[in-house]
């Protein structure tokens, strides 16, 4: 019978595992989550490198000349 008991709180200790691999593939899961949510910053900074690309094109040396020219510099 003590062999019996023994194999009843292996079997115990078997069937607790999978909630803890449940916990983990959740804790990945989450993990995932917050690689997806990362792409929307990066773009975010790409809009910035560009914005910033938009001032480089138009420095303030040209000024005069699109005032000449009667064109509206870009912003």
């Amino acid at each position: 019978m003590g062999q019996a008991n023994e194999l009843l709180d292996r079997s115990d200790e078997l069937l607790g595992q999978p909630d803890e691999l449940l916990v983990e593939a959740d804790g990945l899961l989450v993990g995932a989550d917050e690689l997806l949510g990362q792409p929307d910053e990066l773009f975010v900074g790409a809009d910035e490198l560009l914005v910033g690309a938009d001032e480089l094109l138009v420095p303030e040396v040209f000024q005069d000349d699109f005032a000449k020219l009667h064109v509206k510099p870009p912003k």
